[in-house]
């Protein structure tokens, strides 16, 4: 029997590749693109958790200094691996995009805003947090590291 070539839609080559010619072709267009925008935005995701959780726990810089390494970025995103350790501070900073953060240690954070109020968050490993841009300083006031992966959406649309 000979081998069916893939059939893609017109408007969007490449991102139906599984549908055989005698077959059906699913909804093409935006249906399609999203669907390949969730796979590979959980890919990245999965990447970026699966190489923190392979790293040592303990901080590369020492026992009492927060750490921060970038381990994606490209012109969509950004992500940094942050470790906090018991008693960690963060000068303040400046975040210029909205970001998902993804807790892979959890315990407890203080975030000072740029007008001085004071915000305790208490996070649990497996927590994803939604931040927007924002201004801020960050200590554990907690008696465990914490350790977060930020995910900077560089592109994410202006409301």
């Amino acid at each position: 029997m000979p081998r069916r070539k893939s059939q893609q839609h017109p408007q969007s080559p490449g991102l139906n590749p599984l549908v055989p010619a005698a077959g059906p072709v699913a909804s093409p267009g935006a249906r399609t693109v999203v669907m390949g925008s969730i796979v590979t935005g959980t890919l990245v995701m999965a990447a970026i958790v699966v190489a923190i959780l392979a790293r040592p726990s303990t901080a590369a810089a020492g026992e009492g200094d927060a750490t921060k390494k970038l381990v994606l970025q490209n012109e969509r995103v950004r992500a940094v691996a942050n470790y906090y350790p018991a008693g960690a501070a963060v000068a303040e900073h400046e975040h210029t995009a909205p970001r998902a953060v993804v807790v892979i240690e959890g315990g407890t954070i203080e975030i000072r805003d740029a007008n001085g109020k004071v915000s305790t968050l208490s996070l649990r490993n497996g927590d994803i947090v939604w931040r927007p841009p924002e201004k801020h300083s960050i200590m554990n006031v907690g008696s465990t590291p914490v350790r977060v992966v930020e995910i900077d959406v560089l592109d994410c649309p202006k409301r």
